[in-house]
């Protein structure tokens, strides 16, 4: 039986989340680890139907957190977000590397030779991978036809990846950028038979994608423990890097620099003390 308070703080990390789904340029599966959230829904979407009642709790939890902070995220938030972003930023960054100390404890006087090439080959290779330059796919999925259906799968399996595989999730939102738009615009405007489709097909994709990279994630998470947390580490510093990295104007104001550090440590304190809950 999971205590009610335990539900509680997966509810506020749902919150959380939701939030930053507005905000530019955050990993969300990078938060997910951060708060320490990424193997409990895991190990939940696994084995749902195998103990529905105790995972169907967890995941509701944070899901209902997630759908609150969208819906807090698309007033007040967004507000914030379009005047402060910077500040926004260095607030999940903060909230990221405060989590991150979650995931050094697992493999804390375990790293080998062998542990350290795996961290350093991930983080350079998906620095590099985010600097090229790769064109952005656009077709209109409003005009259903063998090819658009197609991609509109293909975009709901790829969002489950996003959101199970930090470091990759910025380089694909930007290639798939239009069919994000086109989703958002078929929500707003869900009074005809062709944006409902689109709607059920794009969730139910993603669904399935996410259940399915679950699995592949359990597998990989029960065969190597110290493997799998250094690769999870690695991915989770490389995307705080492309975060910063990708933050399109910085004032080197004292004012802005100064709310950034403070934003920094806000964030950093919160995580670790979530962590601590």
């Amino acid at each position: 039986m999971i205590k009610s308070r335990d539900l509680f703080l997966f509810f506020i990390k749902g919150v959380l989340i939701g939030l930053a789904i507005i905000v530019p340029g955050i990993d969300i599966a990078a938060l997910i680890i951060s708060l320490g959230l990424y193997e409990i829904i895991i190990i939940a979407t696994r084995n749902l139907f195998n103990d529905f009642n105790t995972h169907k709790t967890t995941l509701l939890s944070i899901v209902i957190g997630i759908i609150l902070g969208v819906i807090s995220s698309s007033n007040y938030f967004s507000v914030l977000v379009k005047n402060q972003e910077t500040i926004v930023v260095f607030l999940f960054v903060g909230i990221l590397f405060g989590g991150s100390s979650l995931v050094m404890r697992k493999v804390r006087n375990k790293l080998s030779i062998k542990d350290i090439i795996l961290f350093l080959a991930i983080f350079i290779g998906l620095i590099i991978i985010n600097e090229l330059s790769i064109p952005i796919l656009e077709i209109d999925i409003l005009k259903i036809n063998i090819k658009s259906l197609f991609l509109l799968v293909l975009f709901g399996l790829i969002t489950s990846t996003c959101l199970i595989l930090p470091g990759i999730s910025n380089k694909l939102f930007i290639i798939f950028s239009g069919f994000y738009e086109q989703i958002i615009n078929a929500i707003k405007n869900i009074n005809n038979f062709t944006n409902v489709f689109i709607i059920i097909v794009f969730f139910i994709s993603a669904i399935l994608g996410i259940f399915f990279f679950a699995k592949i994630i359990y597998y990989f998470m029960n065969k190597d423990k110290t493997n799998f947390y250094v690769s999870v580490l690695s991915l989770v510093l490389v995307s705080n890097v492309i975060m910063i990295g990708n933050i399109k104007s910085f004032s080197y104001d004292f004012k802005n620099i100064l709310f950034c550090i403070i934003t920094f440590l806000w964030g950093y304190s919160l995580a670790r003390k979530l962590d601590e809950e």
